[in-house]
Order: C-alpha cells, then sequence, then structure tokens
C-alpha cells in the first residue's frame, strides 16, 4: 500500500496497481487518456479556431467506464449543455467546435442517437503523436525567434551606449537584411542602369525581375552548401516564391504536409537555416521508421 496526501491535508492509503480490481484498473486508464486528450486538444492548430477545448472537456465529464465491458462509454451533449457548461454564448459556437473536432477525429460519430435527437459519439486521440511532435518544434522555434529578439535588443542597447562611430556602417547600426548589398557585374554605372530599366517599360525590366526571381529560389541550394548553416534563409516575397522554395527545400524527400506548414511558417518569419531544416526533416524521417 502506497499512501498520499489529499489538498486538504488528509492521508490516504492507495493500493498497488497489482491490488486493483479490473474495473478500477480501466477507470485508472481512462483517467490518463482524459489527461493526454486534453493536452493534444490544448496544442492542436487546427483546433484555434473555436472554443474545442472546453467543448472536449464537456463530453469528457460524461465519458465513464462500462463495468459489464471494461470500456469506455459513448458520450453526447446538447448545444445547451456545451453552452452552460463551456460557457459558449451561442449555438453556431458550440456546433462550430463540435464540427471541428470530429472532423480531426477525436469525436467518433456511431450513427445513433438519443430520444431528444443529440448525435452520440466515441472520443478518440488520433494526432496524439503528431501533436507531440509539434509542440517539440514550436518550442524550437519561439525560443529561436526569442532569442534573435534579445540578441536585437542587446545589439540596440550597446549601440546607444557607444554611439555610432565613424566607422560604423549602416548596417551595424540599424541592423543587417537578409538581402546583402551587391551590384551588377556587368553594368559600369549601376545606378544609371538600374534606373534606366526599371522605368522603361521594355522588356528588359521583365527579363531582370525574373533573373531575381531565380536568384531568391536557388538562395537554399547555396546555403545549404555553404560553410554557415546557421544563416537563416531569405523571406519570401509573396506567396509563389514561399511554395517554391519549400518545393525545392523538400525535393526528394517524404514531408508530411503539416511540417510544409511548419516549415513555411518559419521561412516566412525570417529564422529558418539550412541547420534547422536538416535537423526537421531528419526527426520527421526518424519518426516515420520508427
Amino acid at each position: 500500500m502506497t499512501e498520499y496526501v489529499t489538498e486538504h491535508g488528509e492521508i490516504i492509503e492507495a493500493p498497488d496497481a497489482s491490488q486493483l480490481t479490473p474495473v478500477q484498473m480501466a477507470r485508472r486508464q481512462l483517467a490518463a487518456f482524459k489527461f493526454d486528450l486534453v493536452e493534444t486538444i490544448a496544442a492542436d492548430p487546427k483546433l484555434s479556431k473555436a472554443p474545442c477545448l472546453g467543448v472536449m472537456v464537456v463530453y469528457l465529464s460524461f465519458l465513464t467506464i462500462d463495468e459489464r465491458t471494461l470500456r469506455p462509454t459513448t458520450v453526447y451533449a446538447s448545444n445547451i449543455k456545451l453552452m452552460a457548461r463551456a460557457g459558449i454564448k451561442s449555438k453556431t459556437t458550440a456546433s462550430q467546435a463540435r464540427k471541428l473536432l470530429v472532423e480531426a477525429g477525436y469525436l467518433v460519430p456511431t450513427g445513433s442517437q438519443t430520444k431528444d435527437g443529440c448525435a452520440k459519439f466515441r472520443v478518440a486521440n488520433p494526432r496524439a503523436e503528431m501533436i507531440k511532435m509539434h509542440i517539440r518544434e514550436a518550442e524550437e522555434f519561439l525560443a529561436q525567434r526569442d532569442a534573435l529578439r534579445k540578441e536585437g535588443e542587446r545589439r540596440k542597447k550597446a549601440l546607444l551606449t557607444r554611439g555610432v562611430t565613424d566607422i560604423d556602417t549602416p548596417s551595424e547600426a540599424w541592423g543587417t537584411s537578409n538581402w546583402p548589398d551587391r551590384v551588377s557585374d556587368i553594368d559600369t554605372n549601376y545606378l544609371e542602369g538600374h534606373l534606366s530599366v526599371s522605368c522603361s517599360g521594355e522588356e528588359g525590366s521583365l527579363i531582370e525581375h525574373d533573373q531575381s526571381l531565380d536568384d531568391q529560389s536557388n538562395s537554399y541550394a547555396s546555403a545549404r552548401g555553404g560553410d554557415d548553416q546557421n544563416e537563416p534563409l531569405p523571406v519570401p516575397r509573396n506567396d509563389e516564391e514561399a511554395d517554391g522554395m519549400i518545393s525545392m527545400i523538400c525535393e526528394g524527400r517524404t514531408v508530411p504536409p503539416f511540417m510544409r506548414d511548419r516549415l513555411r511558417l518559419i521561412l516566412n518569419a525570417g529564422v529558418l537555416t539550412p541547420k534547422m531544416i536538416e535537423g526537421m526533416l531528419n526527426r520527421v524521417k526518424g519518426e516515420a521508421a520508427a
């Protein structure tokens, strides 16, 4: 027998697992399942458009163990119960949250309903492993973004303390961008040539624009082969460029859609590095093989 203290200071003896009855063991497993499910739903980005966590908590309050079959019972709840127990203000919001939970697989329709017309569901947690991986990637991304923010603040503070000297470049005073400054390799007068092409409606402007797109689409390939694996890739200027860069990053690999979305999010934030890419894709490959 083991002992534990309740929140009221009362000492209670709890039986060991070997001394539990089948019903008690099933109830313990159900409690663990409920905790895991709540953590999964709280972090699932697909459920952010409605109060899905509150709705699921309501359904879990009706989830028990059938003492005859030792299996979890089905659950049901009307919109009124969901509104009252989850603090939801409208039936439309309650229905939307239930719909998202069904689409994500957390509520599985049984095809039956109560005499009052409430649909019955089985409760499942099909996205548990996927959301755990999402949480790890999100924590890494947020930590890196916070580190970049702190580094920027330290740089600005140092500049304000010592001031800008005569030898400081503008990039040192105001921070660096993802695009290096460079001049044309073939134009003798870069400023004159740039203005003449930009202001004209001739085909030359289109050719130079297409060339710039090619340069950015090849940025990952050049960074991947370079020595600095911690240099962030350029931020795409539109969705088309972002799609092209993600396709190049994932070329030759089997990358699930949610990981492509994660890579695209970090790319648009301006902190995606070749080293980070390799780590994320290798982790996906390793978990898929396992």
